[in-house]
């Protein structure tokens, strides 16, 4: 069998090194994942640096640290539903995922 693998941000570069791994991989499609190297330096270069990707890590938000993050995620484009969800959000998580 043969697979086609679709990875979009962070499973795009999961998918890059999935043929390495498995020969049923034939084909990939990436979407939003930009080209980084290894190490700290490196992640930041694939990136639009921005003061507020640091919220990224942030336990507790207050309202307007939700509204800056929304709009650093999704622009104009936020439907009011995002900072709800963001603010709904664990903040345990946030400073765990930004860790690794």
């Amino acid at each position: 069998d043969r697979a086609i693998v679709y990875g979009w941000s962070l499973g795009g570069h999961v998918a890059i090194e999935l043929p390495s791994f498995h020969p049923a991989v034939h084909g990939l499609m990436l979407t939003g994942a930009p080209p980084v190297s290894k190490g700290f330096f490196g992640m930041l270069r694939g990136f639009h640096a921005n003061w507020d990707m640091l919220l990224a890590s942030k336990k507790i938000y207050s309202e307007r640290d939700a509204e800056r993050f929304e709009t650093l995620c999704f622009g104009d484009s936020a439907d009011p539903s995002f900072r709800e969800a963001i603010l709904r959000t664990d903040g345990r998580l946030r400073a765990v995922v930004t860790r690794s």
